[in-house]
Formats: structure tokens, C-alpha cells, sequence
């Protein structure tokens, strides 16, 4: 993927403005031209605004990856056919095949039938070939460009550099923004972490009442089995074997439940300028079960000590 977008003014068809692919050349970088604009997509009543994004040129995957969600490349639309990144699809259920609107702000509208979908997470995009835009005033020209560094080269001085040049108009380096989004996703860390202690403290406080009446109310059985013999283990073992026999049905109904409730509180999600991917790792059903039974092992632990204290001529004495 590029490792920047640079903005620029008075570019001539696919070709950038002398200057800047001058410097571009001298730095030994990579780029490749397109063009950028912020038009309006019209589903039905709904109008979203979105990155009109048109190449010039076929090289564009060593830039900007066009895939599906398999990992298989797309082809570049032809003319009267586009490509919608899948935040836009997601949203609005638009599928191959169907038919889309796009409008400028001159009102200029092109219609073209989706050609593929393509994975992107940030910033909504519909890609355009050159063909599909002819006779619209003003749209034949590029006024952007991806850019690729030179290897080990510093991305923040090549950003200085480009600012130079007369023709540059403004400059996206991609590492700032992955920086940016990272420390987004960081703080949500720290409320998902705070959910799972939460729901941690839930589920030992249930654990521990469920088996503190348990214990209560067979305290002459326990008793009894202690007065048979039984040692610590066996006694624990059998009081305690329904408490995993509870949480083992309990991660079994948790599991289906939660694919359910992750996949709504996802759609619940919408940011309009980060698409978040729905997909639960088969680790996370095993980090949730071990963390499930290891709430569930700790308050043992915690009762069996109880069971220890249980005096067995007092209980077995009580009237029930």
C-alpha cells in the first residue's frame, strides 16, 4: 500500500505538475495518479457523501489494494461500472450487480453498475474508471497521487520535502493516520477492559452466592459424607462437581448467545468513517471459557475453606 497521498494543483490529464514529479523523481519514489473527489452517493431517499476515487493508470494495486473480503484482486472497472468499498455496501445493502448513482456538486451524475466490492476499513470509497466521467467538465484531470518512498527512506522528511513544491496543495501520510487510529482502538481497550472485569465480578458473585446456599442448604449431607470418611478432596469434589457441570453449560449457551450479541452490538457501531470488521477468532471462545471456569475454580477455592469449618456434631445435631 502507498505510504502517502499527495494533493496537488494544475495537473494536465494523468501527468503531475512539473515540480512535483521533478521531486518525486529526485527522491527516487514511486507514484501513481488518480483523481479525488467528494461527491454524493443516492441510495433511494438516502445521500452519503464519499470519495469519488478515478485512476489513471493500471498499476494501481501496488498503491491501493482493490480485493474482496476472500483476498481475491478486482479488475478495474470499465466504463459505466464502479467499485464500492464494503462500508458502503454493508451499509446500505448493495450487492454486484446492482445499479448506483453518484452526483457532484455541479450536479454532474454518473450512473454505473457495481462491478465488485472491495475491502476497506477507512474512508468510503467508489472508484470510477476515467471513461466513465467523459464529457463532465473539470474530471479529466488528476489532482492527486499515491505515493511509495524509497526503501528505508524517513516518510515524515519525504512529507517535508513534498510540502515544498508550489504545486502541492496538501499531504497525507498514512503512517499518521494509522497512528491515529490505533489510539482510538487503544482507548477502546481499556473499555473492553473494564467490561470484562465487570462481567468477571458478575460472574463470581453469582458463582459464590449459588454455591454458598448450595452449601448451606445440605450442611447435615456434608456432614454426613464427612462423618463416612470422605477427605477434603472427595468432600470438595462432591460439592463442587455440579459448580462445573453449570459452568460447562453455561460457556455452551454463552458461546451461541455471544456470536449473536457481538455481531448486534457491532451493527450498532456505525462510524462513518471506520468500517468495522465482524469476525470472533476461535481463541476468543477459548479465552472465554478458560476465563469462565477459572472464576469458577477461584470461588472452590474460596468454599473449601467453608467445607473445612463445617463442624459435623453441630450439623448433623441441627433440627432441619
Amino acid at each position: 500500500v502507498a505510504d502517502a497521498s499527495v494533493f496537488f494543483r494544475d495537473g494536465e490529464g494523468s501527468r503531475l505538475p512539473e515540480d512535483l514529479s521533478e521531486k518525486l523523481e529526485e527522491m527516487g519514489a514511486a507514484y501513481f495518479p488518480y483523481r479525488q473527489a467528494s461527491w454524493d452517493l443516492q441510495t433511494g431517499k438516502n445521500s452519503k457523501n464519499i470519495n469519488l476515487l478515478v485512476p489513471m493508470g493500471d498499476n494501481i494495486q501496488d498503491f491501493f489494494i482493490m480485493a474482496d473480503q476472500e483476498g481475491h484482486e478486482l479488475p478495474m472497472p470499465g466504463e459505466g461500472e464502479a467499485l464500492i468499498s464494503i462500508s458502503m455496501a454493508s451499509r446500505y445493502g448493495l450487492s454486484v450487480g446492482e445499479t448506483i448513482t453518484v452526483r457532484s456538486e455541479e450536479m454532474d451524475s454518473v450512473t454505473a453498475k457495481i462491478s465488485g466490492i472491495f475491502e476497506n476499513h477507512v474512508y468510503n470509497y467508489v472508484v470510477l474508471s476515467p471513461e466513465s466521467l467523459a464529457g463532465i467538465e473539470g474530471q479529466e484531470d488528476a489532482n492527486s497521487a499515491f505515493v511509495n518512498f524509497a526503501e528505508g527512506a524517513d516518510g515524515y522528511a519525504g512529507q517535508a520535502e513534498l510540502a515544498k513544491c508550489d504545486s502541492t496543495a496538501s499531504i497525507l501520510l498514512y503512517k499518521e493516520l494509522e497512528d491515529m487510529l490505533d489510539n482510538m482502538l487503544t482507548s477502546m481497550d481499556y473499555i473492553v477492559l473494564i467490561i470484562l472485569l465487570s462481567a468477571g465480578g458478575l460472574a463470581f458473585i453469582v458463582v459464590y452466592n449459588l454455591t454458598n446456599i448450595n452449601i448451606v442448604e445440605r450442611i447435615r449431607e456434608i456432614a454426613t459424607i464427612k462423618v463416612l470418611g470422605f477427605n477434603r478432596w472427595e468432600t470438595s469434589n462432591y460439592v463442587f462437581r455440579e459448580n462445573f457441570l453449570l459452568c460447562l453449560f453455561g460457556v455452551l449457551a454463552g458461546v451461541l448467545l455471544g456470536i449473536w450479541l457481538h455481531r448486534f452490538v457491532m451493527s450498532q457501531i456505525v462510524i462513518d468513517l471506520v468500517f468495522f470488521k465482524n469476525i470472533v477468532r476461535p481463541v476468543s471462545f477459548l479465552y472465554s471459557a478458560l476465563f469462565t471456569f477459572g472464576f469458577t475454580f477461584i470461588v472452590n477455592l474460596v468454599m473449601s475453606v467453608k467445607l473445612e469449618k463445617v463442624n459435623m456434631a453441630e450439623s448433623l445435631k441441627s433440627v432441619e
